[in-house]
């Protein structure tokens, strides 16, 4: 499941959610770089209302995005991205071994901020020099998260075309909090009172929850 990866960036600069990036990000994902396809679709339009109403446009040459909001961002042939602008910030990701997904291995921050955090892997573990270690299945789709003291965990079944999401908790800080989804084909519908709509490469293509309802739209979707 691919994630508009895309929660873009606490301290940690782990993937939180975004709506002003270039490919869509499960908003109950704080984390992933799933990279196992050779292909990816390209965010063409998303369409957001409810308690905000706005429309954002984006364009691409190659594997560069543009979006009429002012952000830009260049990914890899793996659907990662590697490159980011928006709003004075500039983000620079580096990753190894993109076989089954792209590893992150390094992650540079620039403009309001400087940051830079460095990855090692043991296997599909990841551990940064900020503290955080994360645990990724097979297909690329973190399971386990450590950071800031608290502990995320993610369960999937079916990764046949793309990872369905069955649990999601995390814990610690004070923090218990957990959520079950069910699926009615690609439909995922959570106990927080969240629906979302994938397509057969696992983007999303719509959402709703908390009163906002958001449309995606792509291309290139081989």
């Amino acid at each position: 499941m691919k994630f508009i990866n895309t929660l873009l960036k606490t301290t940690l600069l782990l993937f939180v959610i975004s709506f002003s990036s270039c490919k869509d990000e499960n908003p109950q994902k704080l984390a992933s770089n799933s990279g196992f396809n050779s292909s990816f679709c390209k965010l063409t339009k998303t369409i957001q209302s409810g308690q905000t109403n706005s429309t954002t446009n984006y364009t691409w040459d190659g594997n560069t995005c543009t979006g009429d909001n002012g952000y830009v961002a260049e990914y890899n042939n793996y659907g990662e991205v590697v490159r980011s602008e928006s709003n004075g910030i500039t983000n620079v990701y580096e990753y190894k071994d993109c076989s089954n997904f792209c590893k992150l291995t390094k992650t540079v921050q620039s403009g309001q901020t400087n940051l830079t955090i460095n990855y090692t892997w043991d296997g599909n573990t990841r551990t940064g020099n900020d503290g955080s270690v994360a645990e990724f299945n097979e297909s690329g789709e973190m399971i386990r998260l450590i950071a800031n003291g608290i502990t995320y965990l993610w369960e999937y079944n079916d990764c046949n075309n793309f990872c369905k999401l069955t649990k999601s908790s995390y814990s610690g800080q004070g923090l218990n909090y957990t959520t079950n989804y069910k699926w009615i084909g690609n439909t995922q519908i959570g106990d927080d009172g969240t629906e979302i709509k994938f397509n057969n490469s696992g983007e999303m293509t719509k959402y709703e929850g908390n009163g906002v309802t958001i449309i995606y739209e792509y291309k290139d979707c081989n």
